[in-house]
């Protein structure tokens, strides 16, 4: 897997929707995402997010549909069954047990503990979305173990 098909970014203080969809949909998406997928992609791809408020905004749908991005729908009231959260819970295992001397220091640790997550990790993350849906499917929307 190409690492730079997951990329970590900071985001300062709480974002509201108009926040989001400029900086991280609008410039995640037009710098890398859209010529990554471009380039490594050639078959096609769905862009997924959940149901947070940001996510779903008018401003944000707006211009993912400029872009022509397929967006996975994503029901509301679903449990968790984005991969990434597992990610987020590893890097917090690794990064969580330090003290850090400030917000540069405490960056520096969380880019490369991000670098060390094993490659297949997230492959076996992605790899486990047909069992998710399927868990989500067979609970009748209801929880599952993910």
């Amino acid at each position: 897997m190409n690492r730079n098909f997951i990329c970590l970014e900071v985001m300062v203080g709480s974002t509201n929707s108009w926040q989001y969809g400029r900086c991280d949909v609008q410039g995640h998406t037009k710098n890398h995402m859209l010529p990554f997928a471009k380039k490594n992609l050639p078959h096609g791809w769905v862009f997924q997010h959940d149901n947070d408020p940001k996510h779903a905004s008018r401003h944000v749908k707006n211009f993912l549909q400029s872009q022509k991005v397929r967006l996975l729908v994503w029901p509301s009231q679903s449990p968790d069954m984005n991969p990434i959260e597992h990610l987020w819970q590893d890097l917090k295992l690794r990064v969580g047990t330090k003290n850090y001397a400030n917000k540069t220091e405490l960056w520096s640790h969380l880019q490369r503990e991000w670098e060390e997550l094993p490659e297949d990790r997230i492959s076996q993350l992605i790899e486990s979305m047909p069992r998710r849906c399927a868990a989500v499917i067979a609970a009748k929307g209801m929880a599952t173990k993910y």
